[in-house]
């Protein structure tokens, strides 16, 4: 902003070398020299605070609004997306829990799937999902600079939580069988197996829940049930 009762005081020098400055912030100014800086000065700001990791601009030439100067992170946040294989891609919600390592990392990182792309990747056939996480703080630089957990562009292996619960009735794998219409156990019964139709919920760590069809108590046939189908 400008007083024009305070420009009315200045002389024609004073204006001149005001305006060769006008927006720059005072320290900026003082490590100017008067005699050899350039007489159209521009600010060139970031909207948010970050980090300069990109730089276009050389000595010398013309720039315009429609050029990249310089690319500002924020680095306190980043994204994190997963590709999920179309077969699962069902059963993806917003909301959910994303528990992310990523290569080389000591520790994960959690957040919440915020996004999920409406399309396929052409090539991969997946689908992405996208949350956004904190990016902890490791320790300082010998120079004073903070060094975080995550890079950007890094991979890593994450893990959707479909759902949670304090108890869950799960069997192993390999006891479930599928006929190409419904999938199905094998009971242990006084006078031999029956077959029991179940209704699965997510797999993990070699156990599949049992959403229904199959009561705590009962005893299932896991290794060699196949022979049994």
């Amino acid at each position: 902003p400008i007083e024009l009762e305070e420009m009315q005081k200045r002389s024609d020098d004073e204006l001149v070398a005001h305006i060769r400055t006008i927006g720059l912030p005072p320290n900026v100014v003082d490590m100017l020299d008067p005699q050899t800086t350039t007489a159209n000065l521009i600010p060139l700001t970031a909207p948010f605070d970050g980090v300069v990791i990109g730089r276009a601009a050389t000595v010398g030439e013309m720039v315009s609004p429609t050029s990249t100067q310089f690319v500002v992170a924020d680095v306190n946040r980043m994204w994190i997306t997963v590709e999920v294989r179309k077969e699962h891609a069902g059963q993806v919600r917003l909301g959910q829990s994303i528990d992310f390592l990523a290569d080389g990392a000591s520790a994960s990182v959690v957040g919440v799937v915020d996004w999920i792309s409406t399309e396929l990747d052409e090539e991969t056939r997946t689908l992405s999902v996208r949350a956004s996480v904190p990016n902890p703080i490791l320790d300082q630089g010998p120079q004073g600079e903070t060094r975080r957990l995550l890079k950007a562009n890094t991979f890593g292996i994450g893990h959707i939580i479909l759902s949670e619960a304090p108890q869950a009735l799960a069997v192993p794998t390999p006891s479930i069988q599928y006929d190409g219409k419904e999938h199905f156990v094998f009971v242990r019964s006084t006078s031999g197996f029956l077959r029991r139709n179940v209704q699965l919920g997510p797999a993990e760590g070699g156990y599949t829940e049992i959403r229904s069809g199959l009561n705590v108590e009962e005893l299932v046939v896991s290794a060699g049930s196949h022979v049994l189908k």
